[in-house]
């Protein structure tokens, strides 16, 4: 089982890829996608699209996490990472990819298709 965990941003988004066989985890890669403060908003979230879009192309996961929004401070930051959100669960959906709903019960879901293993951004 592949899952590719996000952690959505406009100027950093952060992902890792995993492998769980056999009871054993293995790391397969992770990283960051970078977007430039000097460029619009649609271009930043084109560039999260586009990279997000060759990650799972290349790696072809089985589950995506993503971590949900929290409270912000800035109504102006929580805009931002909500749109880099909604473009990384649009490349996800081309993959057939949806978010793991959060715990309990993607707790309950992934028991029940994994035998037990949590994987959660």
């Amino acid at each position: 089982m592949r899952v590719i965990g996000i952690d959505p941003g406009t100027a950093i988004v952060g992902y890792g890829i995993i492998d769980y066989d056999k009871n054993k985890y293995s790391i397969v890669d992770y990283g960051v996608v970078l977007t430039s403060k000097d460029l619009s908003t649609e271009e930043r979230l084109e560039i999260v699209y586009d990279e997000i879009d060759k990650i799972l192309k290349k790696y072809k996961p089985e589950f995506m996490a993503i971590e949900d929004l929290f409270y912000f401070k800035n109504n102006k930051t929580v805009i931002s990472v909500a749109q880099a959100r909604g473009v990384i669960l649009l490349a996800g959906k081309n993959y057939f990819l949806y978010p793991l709903p959060s715990a309990p019960a993607g707790r309950d879901i992934m028991e029940q298709k994994t035998g037990g293993v949590y994987v959660f951004a």
